[in-house]
């Protein structure tokens, strides 16, 4: 009997050891998060965050170098990882920018975000959305998850775009749907100063979004269309050539009383003067308006932890408990471009002072305006700087009438030529 009580005690101890033994050897879970150097105080803020709600779970949080040299080399290394079936859980990076300088330019980990969906980089995320409250109370603008999606399946979530306005009096506001009838009542205007700025910036900033998606990527079609761009250059170009030659010639460099620029980055201070304004997000020809993506974020196909890699992702979107992770994103304007919803527009305004209540709801109602969103690509950056260069040295050449056709012809057909090798990749 004492035998058989010490066989039990023994059995007894030996199992509480053993479930104990479990508990402690119980590997913890583990997310890896890539993501750019000027999001790092956010990211890292949200990953302890995480951590602090879920201690089963490791965050770990990687940067791209900035270091041109370095980058290329992690970034061939990153490449290399998802085509073996690993890499990160939770990306949370950048979208290319078409305007951005030379000097100033970061190589991407994904040169294509559209291809990197279509080749099965990221997961399909509908499965968590459909479950998740969030998307049911309408915060963000649904039109911008359009990069985001191939077959109509949801792989990456926009975080902030960049979409262009008009900003000017109120007695100034465009009546036309489309920007070539915009260009018609800028063809009749007699304010020289109001027409050249907007003039400008139809040409200088936004010609890689008169037609945008520029591909369709599902089947693999271009969506640019050479003859539309071009005439559409020429109808702009002649007007903006005389209106900058007599703006020259009579004004010098007066002030106007509009301007068309992209947002963020648009002239502020009209929104903090406390004068009334209008703001008017831009049309394409198609007469819709056109954000691209610039911070997104995606789950890795490679995951292991895909449930917890998207609740991770959405603390961008929809915060935290107890502490607001979109808000960080904002407040210290570390997210590149605006908000897609409309609940952390506020806290773009906190970082860029706009306080006047007046001001925002102008900003809001150019918001609530766009139509859907694009991925800049290789494509539209190269046709940015070329058309831009074509404008600069051409402006006054004497011969501009003879030359003009044939370089815009060979423009365009380069440019056509490069958004085919792109959707053929």
């Amino acid at each position: 009997m004492k035998r058989y009580k010490r066989y039990m005690a023994f059995l007894l101890c030996t199992t509480i050891l053993t479930a104990g033994c479990s508990d402690v050897g119980q590997e913890r879970k583990k997310l890896k998060i890539l993501t750019e150097k000027c999001y790092e105080s956010e990211v890292t803020k949200a990953a302890n965050y995480y951590m602090a709600k879920h201690p089963e779970t490791e965050v770990r949080v990687e940067l791209l170098e900035e270091n041109v040299g370095k980058r290329h080399l992690q970034i061939q290394k990153k490449q290399t990882e998802i085509q073996m079936g690993s890499g990160s859980d939770v990306y949370i990076l950048d979208g290319m920018n078409e305007a951005i300088l030379e000097e100033d330019y970061e190589e991407p980990l994904f040169e294509n975000v559209n291809k990197a969906i279509e080749n099965g980089t990221f997961t399909a995320l509908d499965s968590y959305m459909e479950k998740d409250v969030y998307w049911k109370n309408h915060q963000y603008h649904l039109p911008l998850l359009e990069a985001g999606k191939y077959e109509n399946r949801q792989y990456v979530l926009p975080l902030s775009c960049i979409y262009y306005v008009y900003l000017g009096e109120e007695s100034r506001e465009f009546q036309g749907e489309t920007l070539s009838e915009w260009m018609e009542e800028l063809e009749s205007e007699k304010n020289l100063l109001w027409a050249e700025k907007i003039l400008f910036g139809t040409m200088e900033l936004i010609c890689v979004r008169w037609q945008q998606p520029s591909l369709e990527y599902e089947h693999q079609k271009v969506m640019f269309e050479p003859e539309i761009w071009k005439n559409f250059f020429k109808q702009y170009y002649p007007v903006y050539q005389k209106v900058t030659k007599d703006i020259w010639e009579h004004y010098g460099e007066e002030e106007g009383v509009g301007e068309l620029n992209r947002i963020p980055g648009v002239n502020l201070e009209w929104a903090k003067s406390g004068e009334s304004f209008i703001c008017q997000a831009v049309p394409n020809l198609e007469g819709r308006r056109m954000a691209s993506v610039q911070a997104y974020g995606a789950v890795g196909m490679g995951s292991e932890y895909k449930k917890e890699a998207y609740e991770f992702l959405m603390l961008f979107l929809d915060g935290g408990e107890e502490q607001d992770n979109k808000k960080e994103f904002w407040k210290n304007g570390a997210a590149r471009g605006v908000p897609v919803q409309e609940s952390s527009w506020q806290y773009f305004f906190e970082a860029n002072q706009v306080y006047d209540e007046k001001a925002q709801e102008e900003f809001m109602k150019s918001f609530r305006e766009l139509d859907g969103s694009f991925f800049v690509n290789t494509a539209d950056r190269n046709l940015y700087w070329k058309a831009n260069d074509l404008i600069v040295k051409n402006l006054f050449a004497e011969d501009e009438n003879l030359l003009l056709n044939d370089k815009i012809e060979r423009l365009v057909q380069e440019a056509k030529e490069q958004y085919e090798m792109i959707v053929m990749e």
